[in-house]
Formats: structure tokens, C-alpha cells, sequence
């Protein structure tokens, strides 16, 4: 089969064709090389359960991706003239907390082996012999709570681009985790403000069972209750089951 038919973004190809296989795993991962290396957790695949699907998302985790490795060769325009060259090694998660979880253990095992100067034993240790000094992702705040927790022993520096729940605001708890967009803290604060200018005082809400619907609901709830807005009824939705929460959703063309 010519997979080359079915790819459309030049990236796909990279990651289809031109990455490398992580000896008999059958996990694809985007390398490329460098003096300092980087690591990253991106969702190229969806997931059925436990499991990678063959299905690619098209849009968030290849354009997240796309974007990493687009600034990289950036910034390295800017680090030629010093001979310091930033590499990167990103693997896929599939939007599963197992996936992510198990790279990020990669990613601290290179690094706890590189301080004793020992080479790791992990499935993909050839591409970051020397461990990585910093990991970019995940996507979701329910996966960056864990691989923070988990990098966070190892003194591994995380940023993320997408992770906005409040959980993520305890300085003490992630030190070592750092985003580039604001705390749903503020969102929430948003739409309390915008519910007292409407002068609604009696709400319902509805939101979903993760850590951004969870905590997104907490903040509001407490906000809500400075501003002397009453919650009536509140209604907890299983992520991936919209449609037993919402009558008629999604909606007929």
C-alpha cells in the first residue's frame, strides 16, 4: 500500500514514512537531532480505549506538532552562529493519559541515567542518549496533572500550550510545570461577571467530567457565590457521552 496516497500535510509523511520505530513497539515518534534535545507529547492519533487508533486528528495534535517543530528550526536560525543546535523528540499520545504517562517515564529515565552516566534501557533510548532538558504537552489538563507529578521528581521542566485548568495553579504541588495561556481561574471569573451584567441570579450548569469541566465548575461555583448567584441544578457529563446529557445533540442538518 503506498501510504504517500493518503497523506495530504507534509508533516504526516515525516511522521508515517520518515520517523523511526522504536525497536519491536511498532510506536512511531518525530526525531530530530540536536545538542540539547527536547521532548514532546502530542496527539497525532485518536484513540479506542486503551488503544492508539489508526486514525489521525487532522487538526489539533498535528497543528500543535507542526507548530513545535516550525519554531524549533526558528529558533535555531538564531542559536547557528553560537554551534548549539536544539533537537527534538516528540511521540504520540493518542489523547490517553497510558501513552503519555509512559513517555514522560522515558523521557525521566534518560535523564536520572545521564546524571550517573549511564545509558538508559528504554525502547527508544538511541534517539535521547543524554536525556532531554525540558518537555513540551500534553494537550489536555487531565494528562499534564500526571506526566507533571511524574517529570516534577525528576526536576524536568513542562510547558504547555492548551493544559488551562486551575488545578495546574499550585506553584508547590507542579514547580517545575510552566504554561503559555491564562488559568481557567479567569474564564470563569469571565462568566460570572457576564452573568451578574445580564442580571441572571438563578443558573443551571452543565459540564463535563475532566479536569477542565470539573475544576472549570468549582471556579464558577465560587465566584457565582461572591456574587450572590444562586446554582439551581448542576449536571455532570461524561466527556465522550455529550449526547445522553444534551437532548437532541448533536443537532440534525
Amino acid at each position: 500500500m503506498d501510504i504517500t496516497m493518503q497523506v495530504k500535510n507534509p508533516i504526516f509523511y515525516f511522521l508515517l514514512v520518515g520517523s523511526i520505530f522504536c525497536n519491536n513497539t511498532g510506536r512511531l515518534y518525530l526525531y530530530i537531532p540536536g545538542d540539547l534535545m527536547l521532548g514532546g507529547l502530542f496527539p497525532v492519533h485518536f484513540s479506542k480505549g486503551e488503544v492508539c487508533d489508526a486514525k489521525i486528528d487532522p487538526d489539533l495534535g498535528i497543528r500543535l506538532l507542526d507548530a513545535a517543530t516550525f519554531s524549533l528550526s526558528e529558533v535555531n536560525v538564531f542559536l547557528k552562529n553560537a554551534g548549539i543546535k536544539l533537537g527534538f523528540l516528540a511521540y504520540d499520545t493518542c489523547y490517553n493519559i497510558n501513552p503519555a504517562l509512559e513517555h514522560s517515564l522515558e523521557f525521566a529515565q534518560q535523564s536520572f541515567y545521564k546524571k550517573d552516566g549511564k545509558t538508559g534501557q528504554n525502547n527508544c533510548s538511541a534517539a535521547i542518549n543524554g536525556g532531554v532538558i525540558g518537555v513540551i504537552g500534553p494537550v489536555t489538563s487531565r494528562q499534564t496533572q500526571h506526566v507533571a507529578s511524574l517529570l516534577g521528581l525528576f526536576k524536568i521542566p513542562q510547558i504547555s500550550a492548551t493544559s488551562t485548568s486551575s488545578i495546574l495553579n499550585d506553584r508547590q504541588k507542579y514547580k517545575y510545570f510552566k504554561r503559555t495561556v491564562p488559568s481557567d481561574t479567569y474564564q470563569a471569573k469571565g462568566i460570572v461577571e457576564l452573568l451578574s451584567a445580564n442580571g441572571w441570579e438563578y443558573v443551571s450548569i452543565l459540564y463535563e467530567d475532566s479536569s477542565y469541566g470539573s475544576y472549570g465548575y468549582k471556579d464558577i461555583k465560587e465566584f457565582a457565590k461572591l456574587d450572590n448567584i444562586c446554582i439551581g441544578k448542576n449536571s455532570c457529563c461524561y466527556v465522550y457521552a455529550v449526547s445522553e446529557c444534551i437532548p437532541n445533540y448533536p443537532p440534525s442538518s
